[in-house]
This record gives structure tokens, sequence and C-alpha cells, in this order.
């Protein structure tokens, strides 16, 4: 910052009592100097203040000094503070707003249909295409964004260095947009390596809107958001740690999608209706721990809307050939490694999750585990899978609908889950996916299962701890506190506890496409072990008393109380409780 005499404006005429215009004069003295000092009082101003480089203008602070917004929207561009070199190729160097708050005239809402130039409402602080710039100690109100600082400047795509400390923003909710287009915001971030931290947004459309890579976000508050979601993160490779959504019963709390590369550390998400965290792919390479999520419709979910339509699948030897034709430019919107579904394949497995193995142009190339000699007849659809994720230290309580759920995923670790209560769902729903985890976790009185598996593939269930699990009418095609369903790769070993149901652990008798894998050193405390599985699950199991259970054949039973012929038993008969032979 160049060293200058400090600028006072009042010393220049302006008006502190908010009678008058002092927009001029606020502008004379920016552009006379690089630090102007705004007193306390309140400054009507009816048109932007542009601000050049190396300016640092603050006031005494946001009870004490005070801009407020005069005269028509029109009158102003974009915001009430903005800089003056808009674009990406010059942009501004060393902007520093300081201390102030800013009063917009939009109170109320406008309908969506209703708005005009004139009455939208503005923004506080509209920084575009700045480096090295921060916004600290600041309050706006009552119109568009609070505060945005936006685009890279030409040049300068890797280190920004922009900064917004401190700040709160309320009833940044100016107009009722259809879309994301134009929403108002709390805060709007999409600089590269800017850090944003210590700041609020209340009662706004979308509390944070955020698309910057390498962004570092801490202690923000999202409250009563009334659009939708308190974080909408777009940005890859970026870090949030002790950050809160509430709600208040309404839409999604941390909205993440179009990203990889990032971690979630010490976040909450309570009352939001719709989801709590919701990872909407393409996603990957994604770290949350030490997260919470209460009284929310879903707690977690990860979540695919967009589907490809492709004009050509080929398959030969186990190698699958998806090309996009049109319809994207796969080598921006995919990448090596990540996960895609694909229905409609004929592949004699049970999902269509695989991993890309390379990319040219727009065509997708993939090798199948099953043997895939032709594609299905009808329309193949091409999805994101979310890939990579993993979770340590969760806690999840009170969901209307289910604790977690994962959905057209692959490679997912959970590790330290605890479910305090799920009264209308599952604790971990996994459908569609491969490659799953879930260990080292608790369940209290959740409605359906523990822990159901379903269409998926290498499924991993250890060390669970279960309680009061499974509380609704048993039926044959939902019951056990865990259960799966056409899962190759099924492993369920170390799970204790309790359950309503009269099952525990149990495959489900419909299965079109056989479970494959084993379950064993599951426990129940409560009473004895009634589990069901195939042939294709190996089961093991130990108990006081002749079998009883219903397994495959080759399941192999420990009698705790046998004698000699009376301790080991093999399982050679069909799929009934019959069939134990004492060797």
């Amino acid at each position: 910052m160049i060293d200058q005499a400090v600028v006072n404006v009042v010393d220049l005429g302006a008006d502190s009592t908010g009678v008058t215009d002092s927009a001029a004069i606020i502008q004379s003295a920016v552009d006379s100097s690089n630090l102007v000092y705004i007193p306390e009082g309140t400054y009507l101003v009816t048109e932007s203040i542009i601000l050049k480089d190396n300016t640092h203008i603050y006031g005494d602070g946001i009870d004490a000094t005070i801009i407020q917004e005069g005269g028509s929207a029109a009158d102003f561009t974009t915001a009430i503070f903005i800089n003056e070199n808009n674009n990406s190729t010059t942009g501004n160097d060393n902007i520093w707003v300081e201390g102030i708050s800013f009063y917009g005239k939009n109170s109320t809402p406008i309908a969506d249909g209703s708005v005009t130039g004139t009455n939208k409402g503005i923004g506080g602080v509209y920084l575009g295409y700045c480096i090295n710039s921060k916004i600290t100690d600041c309050f706006f109100k009552d119109g568009w964004s609070g505060f945005v600082v936006s685009g890279d400047q030409t040049g300068y795509s890797i280190q920004t260095n922009n900064k917004i400390e401190n700040c709160v923003v309320n009833n940044s909710r100016s107009w009722s947009a259809n879309g994301n287009t134009g929403v108002p915001r709390g805060i709007f971030c999409s600089t590269t390596a800017t850090k944003i931290t210590q700041c609020t947004a209340n009662n706004c459309a979308t509390g944070f809107y955020l698309t910057s890579e390498h962004g570092i976000f801490e202690g923000l508050i999202s409250k009563y958001w009334s659009y939708d979601n308190g974080y909408y993160i777009l940005g890859r490779f970026q870090k949030f740690s002790d950050c809160l959504a509430d709600g208040n019963n309404f839409g999604i709390g941390f909205g993440i999608a179009y990203n990889y590369g990032s971690e979630y550390n010490n976040c909450i998400a309570r009352g939001c209706a719709n989801m709590g965290f919701r990872l909407h792919a393409p996603q990957s390479d994604t770290r949350f721990s030490n997260i919470s999520s209460y009284d929310c419709g879903y707690c977690i979910r990860t979540e695919n809307t967009i589907t490809f339509t492709p004009s050509s699948v080929t398959a030969s030897a186990g190698v699958v050939t998806v090309d996009l034709g049109t319809d994207v430019a796969a080598n921006t919107l995919f990448r090596v490694n990540d996960g895609v579904h694909l229905s409609g394949i004929n592949e004699a497995g049970y999902n269509g999750v695989w991993k890309i193995e390379s990319i040219s142009g727009n065509t997708l190339t993939f090798k199948s585990t099953a043997a895939v000699t032709s594609p299905a007849t009808g329309t193949i659809v091409v999805k994101y899978a979310v890939s990579n994720l993993q979770f340590d230290n969760v806690l999840v309580d009170n969901p209307n609908i289910d604790s977690f759920e994962v959905s057209i995923a692959d490679n997912v670790q959970i590790n330290n889950l605890t479910v305090k209560s799920s009264p209308n769902g599952f604790g971990v729903d996994i459908r569609d996916s491969k490659n799953v985890t879930v260990n080292n976790s608790m369940f209290y009185d959740t409605n359906k299962q523990a822990v159901y598996a379903a269409d998926s593939e290498n499924i991993t269930i250890d060390n669970i701890n279960v309680f009061n699990c499974k509380t609704e009418a048993d039926t044959v095609s939902s019951r056990g506190a865990i259960m799966f369903f056409q899962v190759n790769g099924i492993s369920v070993t170390n799970v204790q506890g309790t359950s309503p149901s009269s099952w525990f652990i149990a495959q489900s008798s419909t299965e079109t496409t056989a479970s494959r894998g084993y379950v064993k050193n599951n426990i129940r405390t409560d009473a004895d072990n009634v589990d069901q599985t195939f042939d294709g699950v190996h089961y093991e199991h130990a108990e006081a008393g002749a079998p009883s259970i219903v397994a495959g054949r080759g399941a192999i039973y420990y009698r705790t109380d046998g004698g000699t012929g009376t301790t080991l038993y093999i399982k050679e008969g069909s799929h009934f409780v019959t069939g134990w032979v004492a060797k």
C-alpha cells in the first residue's frame, strides 16, 4: 500500500447525517488519496463508489459508519462499492474495505416476474478480477449479494490472495429468481486461492456461493437461507473447517457438486429439510472428518441427476467403449479413474459403476470384471458416479428420511459413523455402488436396517454395533438389522447388538442375481441369531444349541455347548433350516 496522507470525507463536506447525497464527495476522496477515512455517521449515496488500485477505505466499525443506498438501482453499477477495472485483463490490486456497514433498500424480496432494472436491488462490495484485496469487519443488509470477489485476473489464476474476514450479511435476497442465475447470495466467491473466515450469512437467498479453486473457508455460519442451499460449493481443492449450516427446517445445508480434492472438517448441518450434506456428482477425492448432521431430510446423501445418451456403445472381451458424441465434451467433464454409471449394459454382474480407463475425445473406455459380450438393446444411459469419498468420525441424528445414502458411488469409506436415531429410514443405504466400506460404527433406533446394500459390488460391513435397529413390520423383502440384496462380494463380519426384528443378518430371498461373499462372526446379544443366507454366500456362526439357521450349502456352525460329534455342523442340504449335519 502506498504511504499517503489520510483523507477524511467529512473534511471534504460529506454529510454524516444521511440527509444529503455524499457519493460525489466520497468519490473525490477516493480519487485523490489511497487512504480514505469515513468517520462515524450515516452517508447517503446515489451511485457506486469506484475504487482504484492501492486503496484502503475504512470506517469506525459496523455499528458506527453506515453507507446508505439512495436513488434508483439503475444508478449503481452492481454494488455500492465496486472496483474500476472490472475485467479479466487489467483488474485491480490491493483494495481494502474495512469497518463499514452497507444498507440496501430491498428489505422485502420482489417476485421474479416483477423484477426490473430499477427495483432489483444492489450489493454491498463487489471486487471483480482483483488480487491481494480484502473486505474485513463489514456488514451488509437488504439487497443483492452482500460481498463478492469474482473472477481471476489474467496472469493470476493460481494465487489471487483475496480475503473476506469477519463480515456479516443479513437479508441478501432482494428478488426471487428462478434457477441460479442472478439469485442474491450472502457472500459470493469465484477467485482462486481466496480465504473467507469468521463470516455469517443470515436470511439470504443462498448463504455462501463458492466456486473458487484452492479456497480456504473457516468459521462460517449460514442461517435461514430462502433458496435451496446454505452453502453452494462448486470449486475444487477447497478446504472447509468449523462451518455451520442452520436451515430452520429448509433446503440443503452443504450442496457440494462439480468438485474434487476438497476437505470438510468439523462442519455441522442442522434443520435442513432436504439434505444436510448433498454430494452431487461429478465429484471425487473428497474427505470428511468430524462432521455432524441433525434433523435433516437426508443427513448425508450422494446424488446424480445428470444423464448422457451415448451415440454408440461397443463391447468386446471385457472392454466397453462409450462414444458420447456431441452430448458432452468428455475430455473436460470426465476424468480417468473417476466412476461412471452405465445402465442398460448387458453385463453378467451386479451394477454398472465402472472406472474410466481412458478418454479420447468424447470416447470413454472401461474394463469390466464380468463378461460383457454386447450392449443391451434399448437406450444406454451414462451417469457420473461419485468416487473416492472418505468419511471419518461422523455423527447423524434424527433424519426425516435416511441417515446416510450412498447411491451410484465408487470407493466410499465410512469410518466411525454414529447414527443416533433414524425414525423413518435406514442407517446407511447403499444402492448401485461399488467398493463401499462401513466399519467401526454404531447404530441406534433405526426404523429400517442399520446397513442395507442392494445391486452393488464389493461391500464390506465390519465391526458394527446395532441397538433397536429394524423396527418396522417384518417382511421377507426387508428384514434384518443388516441386510443385502444382489451384492457381488458382500462381507458382513463382527456385527453385534440387538434388534426388535426376528431377523439379525438377512439376505433377500427374492434375488435374481445371486449374491456372493461371506457372513461370519456376528453375534446377537438379546436373543439367538436368526439369520438367512443362500448358496454362494459362505456363512459361519457359533451359538448354543443345535443349528436352526437358514443358510446355503457349505455353511459352518459351531455349537458352543456341543459334545463329541455335536460341536461342528456343516450345511449339506439346500436352503432351509434343515440340512445341517454334525461332524
